[in-house]
């Protein structure tokens, strides 16, 4: 089996069918795709068997809800081809988003390759638009290097964006799962895995089409669970580096160093805007986490 991909999905009823129609389409065959209806309460799941019908590339799988990561985390499990892609429910891979990045990988020797998107919009002002436009868009073209290196080179220019749909990995260079129960769960994940790979590669082609929409992390009100998740991430970021970091540059580690304060910053930024009353702490923290949680969070905010 050439290709995984991994299509978690969530009350998705109205969007599901043409994402996996997208697949159904692709001009390469070899794949499996693995849908985990993340406990939906709509028809999601049974749209998705009337629009897979026969087709025994795909299989179905429904859990309880507990969000993104778990869904994702169950599909890996799952997951037996030489490559991983994911997919969100809400979007549509173009006809060679399986092929041309396995090409790609093949030509190469690559453990990961990082790719593009074109972005469609669906009911955002230009204000909100931009915003999302911003969060998907690479200046530079990178080609081939040390993973850590590229993370780096795109992260010194503001290059790096980390979401999964934008990329595929050979299933045995995974070596860091999702952390389950966080928001923005993408961003370290990638950071991670692209620190680990030997070589990684960048492919300047637009594979993927990211349907903007209210109601994406990106556009949603942002909760303590966002902050909390942000923090988090920061903070497993400069733990992590911490034990890599004989294999990094000292330019690489600061790189790391850098995108880890932003997510502290981001974090105490919506710490700042909430209520104090209204600052109940979500579960994704431990106990032992919480107070340290609580007092960067102060600390971080004033001047802002």
């Amino acid at each position: 089996m050439k290709a995984s991909i991994i299509l978690p999905a969530w009350n998705e009823e109205t969007r599901i069918e043409k994402c996996i129609q997208a697949l159904k389409n692709q001009v390469m065959d070899d794949f499996e795709c693995i849908v985990v209806d993340d406990g939906s309460t709509d028809s999601t799941y049974e749209v998705a068997l009337n629009t897979i019908g026969g087709d025994a590339r795909f299989k179905t799988f429904r859990t309880e809800n507990r969000g993104l990561s778990v869904a994702r985390n169950c599909g890996l499990d799952k997951a037996s081809g030489k490559y991983v892609f994911y997919v969100d429910a809400d979007d549509i891979p173009h006809r060679d988003f399986l092929s041309s990045p396995i090409r790609f990988l093949e030509r190469t020797d690559c453990d990961i390759v990082l790719f593009e998107a074109e972005l469609t919009n669906c009911g955002l002002d230009s204000k909100e638009f931009n915003k999302e436009r911003r969060y998907f868009h690479r200046n530079g073209s990178y080609g081939v290097m040390k993973g850590s290196r590229m993370f780096r080179c795109m992260e010194g220019i503001g290059d790096f964006i980390a979401p999964v749909y934008l990329q595929a990995i050979r299933k045995d260079a995974i070596r860091c799962r999702f952390q389950e129960g966080m928001l923005y769960e993408d961003e370290l994940y990638t950071v991670q895995n692209l620190l680990l790979v030997a070589r990684a590669g960048h492919l300047k082609k637009a594979l993927y089409t990211r349907t903007c929409r209210r109601g994406s992390i990106v556009q949603s009100s942002k909760t303590l669970l966002h902050s909390a998740s942000k923090w988090k991430s920061g903070t497993l970021m400069k733990q992590f580096v911490q034990t890599i970091a004989s294999g990094l540059s000292k330019d690489e580690a600061a790189a790391v160093e850098g995108i880890a304060g932003r997510c502290l910053q981001f974090a105490a930024g919506i710490w700042k805007q909430i209520p104090e009353k209204d600052r109940i702490l979500p579960a994704l923290l431990k106990e032992c986490e919480r107070t340290a949680y609580i007092e960067e969070m102060e600390r971080l905010s004033i001047g802002l």
